[in-house]
């Protein structure tokens, strides 16, 4: 996977930021506390939540076509905790 934007609101740091990324070779430069390392962060926190949610989709095969993506119930506490996300990372 290949990821060319991503966006962050209201994470640490940053209020409002979106970042392009080249598809071969990325390097992120600045001085200390300049948010270098909260950008990995969210990019990780980001990939951890979506490769759950893939994982779990994927234990759930009944009345469902192959490649759909079901999330839960709203009642979920997961779904909850992803949908508080969404919130933190766009």
């Amino acid at each position: 996977m290949h990821i060319s934007r991503f966006k962050v609101k209201n994470f640490k740091l940053f209020q409002d930021i979106e970042v392009e990324f080249n598809q071969t070779l990325n390097i992120f430069t600045g001085v200390n506390n300049s948010g270098k390392t909260t950008l990995l962060q969210a990019l990780s926190l980001w990939h951890e939540c979506f490769t759950k949610l893939i994982r779990k989709a994927l234990r759930t095969t009944s009345n469902y076509r192959r490649n759909d993506y079901i999330l839960g119930t709203t009642q979920d506490k997961y779904f909850d905790q992803i949908k508080a996300l969404r919130y933190l990372l766009c």
